[in-house]
């Protein structure tokens, strides 16, 4: 029997006849499974002994030994248990002299059961190969996208985008765009109680240059009475010369004090002021030397004297 044929019923019911007629079959079964198995098919196979076909090939064939449990054959099984079907004797040769000639040993029909599922399972492995390549298998990666994400930056605050512009726009604004401004910055407590503390510190400043400078004056008017009197002592006026040489000494003391004191401590004022006003989001408020500038500072400065003089002095 060729592997071609071993899909055929026909052929599998002959390979299973010969193998019946072996003594490695009656050694594998056991003598009473095979006295059993003539015994069921012996009301069916009367007419069949009359034709010189033996019984024990005539009656049902026991289905081939698996590998399951309680299983004490000897033979391996197929991919799946099969039943086979009562051998007719039109699937054995006619001719009576094969039941003298030695039938093939046990071994060999194995071999020919074992042959479709070892040319069954290269085919699957082969297909299984081929669809999925060794070369392209690789374990799939984990689903982590933490590894080659960029760290994301923290959200800054909405301050440090805004404040750096807000203020070059409050420099920027112009004397009647800030005044809405003003009148906003007013309603504040913090900056009103600011604005005065600022207002006396100024206030404190000028007292005492101004006091410095009338001691100066006071000064020069000593001098031009001393003068006048020793004049009027020897019966002569002050002289036109000694007049001038007094008012001219008088000035220049004046200038000398005006550039040593009370322009650096007024230029100190003016500049500290800008900045504390600037801290306080005063419109049009920085340091700056410029004319125009400081000519719309100064308009500024003018509206917030006013707004402090009006408010309440209990605030």
């Amino acid at each position: 029997m060729s592997l071609q044929n071993i899909n055929d019923p026909e052929a599998v019911k002959a390979l299973l006849d010969s193998l019946r007629n072996t003594q490695a079959w009656t050694a594998a079964v056991g003598p009473s499974q095979a006295v059993q198995a003539q015994r069921e098919v012996e009301p069916t196979t009367q007419p069949r002994r009359e034709s010189g076909v033996p019984s024990s090939l005539s009656g049902p064939g026991p289905s081939l030994p698996s590998h399951g449990p309680g299983n004490n054959g000897a033979g391996p099984s197929s991919s799946s248990t099969t039943t086979f079907s009562v051998i007719t004797p039109s699937s054995i040769s006619g001719n009576s002299s094969s039941h003298c000639a030695p039938g093939p040993s046990v071994a060999d029909l194995l071999s020919q059961l074992r042959a479709p599922q070892s040319l069954e399972r290269p085919t699957s492995s082969t297909s299984t190969s081929n669809a999925f390549p060794e070369g392209n298998r690789r374990s799939p990666l984990p689903l982590d996208h933490t590894q080659n994400t960029p760290p994301v930056p923290p959200p800054q605050s909405a301050s440090t985008h805004v404040a750096k512009p807000l203020l070059q726009d409050l420099r920027a604004i112009s004397f009647q765009q800030a005044l809405p401004h003003i009148s906003q910055l007013m309603e504040d407590p913090h900056v009103v109680e600011s604005l005065t503390k600022m207002k006396e510190e100024q206030d404190k400043l000028e007292k005492r240059l101004w006091e410095e400078r009338e001691g100066i004056r006071r000064s020069y008017e000593e001098k031009v009475k001393v003068a006048k009197t020793k004049a009027n002592m020897i019966g002569v006026g002050l002289s036109k010369h000694e007049a001038q040489a007094l008012s001219d000494s008088f000035q220049k003391e004046l200038r000398k004090f005006d550039a040593e004191q009370v322009l650096p401590a007024w230029d100190g004022l003016v500049r500290g002021q800008q900045a504390r006003l600037e801290a306080l989001k005063v419109p049009t408020m920085f340091v700056t030397t410029e004319a125009g500038d400081v000519e719309k500072q100064r308009r500024v400065v003018h509206v917030l004297e006013g707004i402090l003089s009006t408010s309440d002095p209990a605030q």
